[in-house]
């Protein structure tokens, strides 16, 4: 009865152990899953704010800037 009872202990104590590691994996997951969304999210920001510079550096928006600003060269 006791190699029962030790052999029952046993086998719970290895399934918590178990349930645990899963439990970890599962956040583990859900965390890498939240960083890529945060990457991804910034890597759109830098691509908008690359845009932005390019567009405002462009010839044709400095002339009609400096004509609406009424500015001669």
């Amino acid at each position: 009865m006791k190699r029962f009872t030790f052999f029952l202990m046993l086998a719970t104590f290895a399934s918590l152990i178990y349930v645990y590691e899963e439990v970890e994996a599962v956040k583990i997951g859900y965390a890498i899953r939240k960083q890529q969304e945060i990457k991804t999210r910034e890597l759109d920001h830098a691509r908008s704010l690359q845009y932005n510079i390019a567009s405002l550096k462009s010839p044709n928006n400095l002339e009609k800037k400096l004509s609406l600003e009424r500015i001669q060269l």
